[in-house]
């Protein structure tokens, strides 16, 4: 045992910031002799998060005093004032519980050992605080002081008030947030003093407007008979885990995987757990990975999952699915001010075997500091999750997977996307591939539909034409291009990088593609057929074009460009998934990971010849949700060169491959979609076809 001086201890702690259950309690618990608590509620699950620290506090032979407002099971609440009528009716439920077989579904047994060995040794002393007022409605609201008081062997204290009770939610589940006040700190001993006093005068009976009883006697000699004659009996090693068998079974969901996902876990097995899993967006490659982390977690003894995604939403995504699912020591998310801290601090304990399971969550952003950090410690077994794996391809990442330290230490590896390969970058892919294991499994958007995992979709094409101006200004950069590629000079793949974007932004930036918009928002308000729809745009140029056409028609939407703070993104997702406002216009942000299944509606404004955006797009509104019939609407636009004039010979070439970079695109959300011959049978697309002798795409298409 060290001295609670030796701990980081911050002035605040909120459960939206920090893991106050690993980060200040059961590091305190563990160095305490002493504990003094004023709760609103108790349950001994709140022995039971905080096992390990109980464990030490145990071997500390510490003591706690708790005044409790209330009693409190899994199932309900029992009220002071209850208890002091009929103690009977507890013993009578206590005993029921006893009884049943289930009852390690709300207590495991050690926990309910410690808490009647505590009882029986009178190392917990329990008082219920009933009000002086005599309303159960005034004890509510009246009795809601939440105050801990910690000393070690040194005599050293500390505070902490908030809005903390002392149950396995308020220490794991809710949203909290409490002070920390320390009797060395000459500032802060003026406050740790108030706290003891108030405590001190509730215990002691002093207080004006509450009263204080001890335990009904019935109630803990029941208790008791569980308890064993000496702590001996009791399982310490068990408790010294960071969680405890009831919470594994009370806070953890059963995963259940469809078939697809067994067959993608099979085979990562088989290839020595390294696989790149490519699946189509909304087919559970969350889950996936979660089963994933399950099996090793079941395997190895010591272990560090290090899962990196592209946005704080899909990382959030991540850390509340792993809470459901996954048994761990600390799970770390990323985002805070003071990340390397906690990162270099659980480091430390894993590097001291204090922490056995640590799970940390990044945006790839951080990647490589993560990675430095990793190399001052003995990390040895880690796996490691890239979702939307060809995030990791990009020329400031890459070197991640060439570098052998980090390939030592990641034997376990998974790559998750519905859209591996990045275009045009051979060597990127091949460096990829060679670091996930070679192996890859596919589950594509066509069987996910056949197997009913998503939802079918209607294709609806919007054929637009380029203004002589556009075709001029594309015309002149191709011919750049091709000078260019020819030019032997040190930043010529620079050159030729912006000179790509700049002529794929004139097709994606199309002036006509305005009016065809606003003419099928007209047609869809008359359909009354604007609720859950994304439009994708490509930059505030349309999005502020797209907002006046909004505002014409007095629709509700509101714009997720990635300026926005995450809580701010939050809230409007949330809006829109209560139906609160109609329509999101987002400019790439919500390409990949949101998880919004009531989206039923896709407006493609923003024109790519990328398979990965276009993929991206159309998985976020083929997701299931509640309604059983659900059908999803794409709206996408296609680009063609000024149509109707005389063949120039100079430029059909080029025409041609204008039209059938778009086609193509076409083609592929056609291939599998509900209504392609209604497509095919456009009549300007089968003239488009017809006249660039594309007519061999149809025969490519079903073959």
């Amino acid at each position: 045992m060290s001295s609670l001086k030796d701990l980081y201890l911050k002035p605040a702690y909120s459960s939206e910031d920090d893991d106050v259950l690993n980060d200040f309690y059961i590091p305190c618990l563990s160095n305490s002799i002493e504990y003094s608590r004023i709760t609103g509620y108790f349950s001994s699950m709140a022995l039971a998060v905080s096992a390990k620290g109980m464990a030490e506090f145990i071997r500390n032979q510490g003591k706690m005093k708790l005044i409790t407002g209330l009693l409190s099971n899994q199932q309900d609440v029992i009220v002071a004032e209850d208890i002091y009528r009929d103690p009977s009716v507890v013993v009578d439920e206590i005993n029921s519980l006893l009884h049943e077989e289930s009852i390690e579904n709300l207590f495991s047994k050690e926990i309910y050992k410690i808490f009647g060995w505590l009882l029986y040794k009178n190392l917990i002393e329990i008082k219920i605080a009933i009000p002086k007022q005599n309303t159960i409605s005034e004890f509510k609201s009246l009795f809601h002081q939440k105050i801990g008081i910690m000393s070690d062997k040194d005599s050293n204290k500390i505070s902490f008030s908030g809005s903390i009770n002392e149950t396995g939610k308020g220490w794991i589940g809710n949203i909290e947030e409490f002070k920390v006040f320390r009797n060395w700190n000459n500032y802060e001993r003026v406050y740790f003093k108030q706290d003891l006093i108030h405590f001190e005068r509730i215990w002691n009976g002093f207080s004006e407007s509450i009263e204080v009883m001890p335990l009904p006697l019935a109630i803990k000699n029941k208790i008791i008979e569980k308890a064993p004659n000496d702590v001996s009996e009791i399982n310490l090693e068990t408790l010294n885990k960071n969680y405890s068998p009831c919470i594994s079974k009370l806070a953890k969901k059963t995963i259940s995987l469809r078939p697809y996902q067994k067959k993608a876990i099979d085979q990562w097995e088989i290839n020595n757990f390294q696989l790149i899993a490519e699946m189509a967006t909304g087919t559970g490659k969350t889950i996936l990975g979660i089963a994933a982390i399950i099996k090793l977690i079941n395997i190895e003894k010591k272990m560090i999952t290090f899962i990196v995604a592209p946005t704080n939403e899909i990382c959030n995504q991540w850390y509340e699915k792993i809470n459901n699912f996954v048994y761990f020591d600390k799970i770390l998310l990323m985002d805070k001010y003071n990340w390397d801290f906690l990162l270099s601090s659980s480091l430390h304990d894993y590097s001291k075997n204090r922490l056995n399971k640590l799970i940390i969550i990044s945006t790839y952003n951080k990647l490589e500091k993560i990675i430095e950090r990793f190399s001052g410690y003995n990390v040895d077994n880690l796996f490691f999750i890239a979702d939307e794996m060809h995030s990791l391809g990009s020329k400031s990442r890459i070197v991640t997977v060439e570098d052998k330290k980090f390939m030592s230490m990641a034997n376990y590896r998974l790559g998750l996307s519905a859209t591996p390969e990045r275009m045009y970058d051979e060597e990127t892919n091949e460096l990829l591939f060679s670091f996930f294991g070679k192996e890859q499994y596919t589950y594509d958007i066509g069987c996910a539909i056949k197997d009913e995992v998503l939802c079918p979709y209607n294709y609806y094409l919007q054929v637009v034409e380029m203004n002589h101006q556009e075709f001029n200004e594309y015309t002149n950069l191709t011919k750049k291009i091709s000078t260019t590629s020819f030019v032997d000079t040190d930043n010529k793949e620079d050159i030729m990088q912006s000179l790509l974007n700049k002529r794929a932004k004139i097709i994606k930036k199309s002036k006509n593609k305005l009016m065809n918009f606003k003419s099928l928002i007209d047609r869809l308000l008359r359909e009354e057929n604007l609720e859950y729809t994304f439009i994708f745009c490509l930059d505030k140029y349309q999005l502020g074009e797209i907002k006046k056409k909004l505002d014409e028609i007095s629709t509700t939407y509101s714009q997720i460009t990635g300026n926005e703070p995450s809580s701010e993104r939050s809230s409007i997702i949330d809006s829109f998934e209560r139906g609160d406002i109609n329509i999101i216009i987002s400019m790439k942000v919500l390409d990949e990971g949101i998880d919004i299944p009531k989206a039923k509606n896709a407006i493609i404004l923003s024109s790519s010849m990328n398979p990965r955006e276009y993929v991206q797009r159309r998985g976020r509104v083929l997701r299931k949700s509640q309604e059983k019939d659900k059908k999803a609407n794409i709206y996408d636009f296609i680009v063609i060169p000024p149509f109707g004039n005389q063949i120039n010979p100079t430029l059909y070439d080029m025409e041609k491959k204008i039209a059938l970079k778009e086609i193509n695109r076409c083609f592929e959300f056609v291939k599998y979609s509900n209504n392609p011959l209604s497509v095919f049978n456009d009549s300007k697309l089968k003239t488009i076809i017809k006249y660039y002798d594309l007519e061999y795409l149809y025969t490519d298409l079903f073959r």
